[in-house]
C-alpha cells in the first residue's frame, strides 16, 4: 500500500477531490486533515526567514515600522561590519 499526501488551496477543493476520489475502486481509504490553527498564529521574530506561510499585513506593517526604528548605516559602514564578522568568522574556524 502506497500514501499519498496531496495539499490543496482551500476547503472547498479539498472536499471535492475527496468525493471524487472516494469513488475511485482502488483507493483504499481517506483521511481529510483540517488546517492547523497553529499555522494561522502571527510569527514571532526568529520564525521570520521560515518559509511555509505569507506573512499577513499585520506583520508585514510590524516588519515596516520595525525596519523605519532601527538604526541606519552608511554603505561603508555596513561594508566595515560585514568585514570584522568574516574575519571573526575566519578566526573562530581555525
Amino acid at each position: 500500500m502506497e500514501t499519498i499526501i496531496i495539499k490543496t488551496d482551500n476547503a472547498e477543493n479539498a472536499n471535492l477531490l475527496v468525493n471524487f476520489l472516494k469513488n475511485l475502486q482502488y483507493v483504499k481509504s481517506i483521511i481529510l486533515k483540517k488546517r492547523e490553527e497553529s499555522n494561522n498564529k502571527p510569527l514571532t521574530d526568529e520564525e521570520w526567514i521560515k518559509p511555509g506561510r505569507q506573512a499577513n499585513k499585520e506583520e508585514i506593517e510590524a516588519l515596516i515600522y520595525k525596519s523605519e526604528k532601527s538604526s541606519t548605516l552608511t554603505v561603508e559602514e555596513s561594508k566595515d561590519h560585514a568585514y570584522k564578522l568574516i574575519d571573526k568568522w575566519h578566526k573562530e574556524s581555525k
